[in-house]
């Protein structure tokens, strides 16, 4: 197995080797991924830190990792900041990207406390605040509901699965919503009840999310309500509580 760190600012990951299928993932900066195979101008990988596979182009730039691939990071914590590349390029980096030993030019570069609190989760959510709805996104130009979840979680030095249906399967679960607490996660279901959304509770009745936008609805125990559209939007299937302890670390 091979292990590459990407060298570019965001990668789009694709569910299978074509530039047409549908995007279900951003590689971002600095992250760590294996190559298993190469197909026909694709390159089939697996992002180490949360375990997802998916096809990146093989034109993709890529630094090989030699030794150990866990050498100390900090997180772009602004919007975007620029770094220089070992090239000597100038890259406009997008908040979650982990930068090593490259010069910085100008941003915020962090390293997340060991010992984040559920109010420090609620804090980095709020970064996103009015940020764009896209598919497959984690960045500030576009996040989905799980990557943005995931983003929150990790720059906070969590690891979160990629998808909500896997997200779901941690933690414990909240029984009534009205014992909810900020920092807990709110999985919502379609008419199968298949679990297609979630977002992080700001209090028993509030949540931020991405729909749309990165957002601050009202919740209870039916779910969701958007007051611009003045109806329910998604479903409330369950609350799970994430002990911090217990979630793998990405630092």
């Amino acid at each position: 197995m091979q292990v590459y760190r990407v060298a570019e600012t965001v990668v789009p990951m694709r569910k299978e080797p074509s530039h047409r299928a549908e995007m279900v993932n951003e590689i971002l900066y600095g992250e760590d991924i294996a190559i298993m195979d190469v197909q026909n101008g694709w390159l089939a990988v697996t992002c180490l830190d949360y375990n997802y596979s998916g096809f990146i182009p093989e034109i993709t730039k890529l630094d090989e990792i030699s030794g150990k691939c866990n050498t100390p990071y900090r997180f772009v914590f602004t919007a975007s900041s620029m770094i220089l590349s070992k090239e000597g390029i100038k890259l406009d980096l997008p908040r979650g990207s982990r930068v090593r030993e490259e010069q910085t030019e100008k941003g915020c570069f962090e390293t997340p406390d060991k010992i984040s609190s559920a109010s420090e989760v609620i804090k980095t959510a709020k970064f996103y605040l009015g940020n764009p709805y896209r598919w497959g996104g984690r960045t500030p130009f576009g996040i989905d509901c799980s990557g943005y979840t995931q983003m929150v979680f990790m720059l906070n030095g969590f690891i979160l699965p990629r998808d909500a249906h896997q997200q779901v399967l941690l933690g414990d679960e909240i029984a009534f919503v009205l014992e909810a607490q900020p920092g807990d996660l709110a999985f919502f279901q379609n008419e199968n009840g298949d679990v297609t959304h979630t977002g992080i509770l700001l209090s028993n009745s509030e949540i931020i999310h991405a729909s749309g936008r990165v957002r601050i609805d009202s919740i209870d125990h039916h779910g969701i309500f958007n007051k611009d559209l003045n109806r329910y939007t998604h479903t409330l299937k369950v609350i799970k509580r994430m002990s911090l302890d217990a979630l793998p670390s990405c630092l």
